[in-house]
């Protein structure tokens, strides 16, 4: 945040060379600007900080023209001379806001070339350099909060976004719980920004607002299980299965009707390995969204250990004929869901390969059987 002077401070400062600079660099005489700044002490900080950011505009305004004239220029360079002006302006700004005739150049400059701020931002998370990136993006939220720049929503729920993201990425997790609820009290939120809290929160061990972040998160974005999933695998890692079937059945309280709803209930049954309660669930689940693949694939894990308990419950060798046909009939129905769960993600073998070769095996099918064994690999 920027700090504002004590009163009567800004009238105290005095840009000595203002005038003399702007006619130098009006003149493209860059160098005479410089041998000024050199001359500056540390006791002119504010001065050196405003003609620094003077010759940074200078120097990004350039190499505008270069581009616009299809000349090559170095882009990463660019972007960090257009930061550089930020940076120096906004180093002089408090101590010169009450005073227009150097506040107006900077504010005019600042929204002038706010979008170009955000790009720079955009350039450099794209280009994996989340460092750069997450000085961008703050540096944008910053001159936002201090209403020196006014872009709209929509451009602001992608800069939170993407801040949250730099931040993350760049192991700036105080940052990235910072700008995440920064985000949350200016009503900008996204999964991505809530995905990235939660994460920061389970990394720094802050068991008790990770909770209360993805139940916000599951509030925020309900078609989204992977908050319910981070919630339930908390629970029943902590061995607080009780929660988890709570949790399961709050929401189905709330709305059975809904496929999450119900394939919460059956996620959890999956877990504590009743499987019969959880095909139940799961079938629910596929009645109202047949093509929900992660509810296909847990379907058919759990037909494919309900039908081996069977086997293991019989105390007697060999099988009758009718029980025979029972255990078949039981891995056919897996069978089944499993083949419509690789249809619909045949490149992800991972998620089905392994109870579907089960069931080839238990079936005896030595073609696809082989098949299988080829995507295990």
């Amino acid at each position: 945040m920027l700090v504002t002077p004590a009163a009567g401070l800004a009238q105290q400062v005095k840009i000595k060379n203002f005038k003399e600079a702007k006619n130098y660099l009006k003149n493209n005489k860059k160098g005479e600007v410089d041998k000024i700044v050199g001359k500056l002490t540390p006791a002119d900080s504010v001065e050196k900080h405003y003609l620094n950011g003077m010759l940074n505009k200078y120097a990004y305004e350039q190499d505008n023209v270069k581009m616009y004239y299809g000349n090559k220029v170095d882009t990463t360079a660019v972007f960090k001379t257009l930061f550089n002006m930020y940076e120096q302006y906004e180093k002089a700004y408090p101590h010169i806001q009450q005073n227009d005739t150097y506040a107006k150049p900077v504010t005019g400059v600042f929204q002038q070339y706010q979008n170009n701020l955000r790009i720079g931002g955009n350039y450099f998370i794209t280009r994996k350099d989340y460092d750069q990136a997450y000085k961008f993006y703050s540096l944008f939220i910053r001159l936002h909060q201090e209403k020196l720049i006014a872009p709209n929503d929509s451009v602001m729920n992608g800069v939170y976004g993407n801040a949250v993201i730099a931040a993350s990425m760049s192991n700036r997790l105080d940052e990235t719980v910072r700008l995440a609820q920064l985000a949350h009290d200016s009503d900008h939120d996204s999964e991505d920004i809530d995905f990235q809290l939660c994460d920061a929160l389970r990394k720094m061990n802050r068991q008790e607002e990770w909770v209360e972040a993805v139940k916000t998160a599951i509030k925020h974005h309900p078609e989204q299980f992977a908050f319910y999933g981070m919630l339930i695998d908390s629970y029943l890692e902590s061995k607080h299965v009780e929660e988890a079937m709570k949790l399961a059945d709050d929401l189905l309280a709330v709305n059975e009707d809904n496929y999450l709803n119900c394939f919460v209930k059956g996620y959890v049954c999956q877990h504590i390995q009743d499987y019969d309660c959880a095909v139940e669930w799961l079938q629910k689940v596929i009645s109202k969204k047949n093509d929900y693949l992660p509810a296909l694939v847990n379907l058919g894990f759990s037909m494919v250990e309900r039908a081996e308990n069977v086997e293991k419950s019989i105390d007697h060798f060999p099988f009758t004929p009718e029980e025979k046909e029972q255990i078949k009939t039981l891995y056919k129905e897996a069978e089944t869901i499993l083949e419509k769960a690789r249809k619909l993600s045949p490149k992800e073998p991972k998620q089905w390969a392994a109870p579907l070769w089960k069931v080839y095996y238990k079936l005896n099918n030595g073609e696809k059987l082989e098949e299988i064994e080829k995507l295990l690999d």
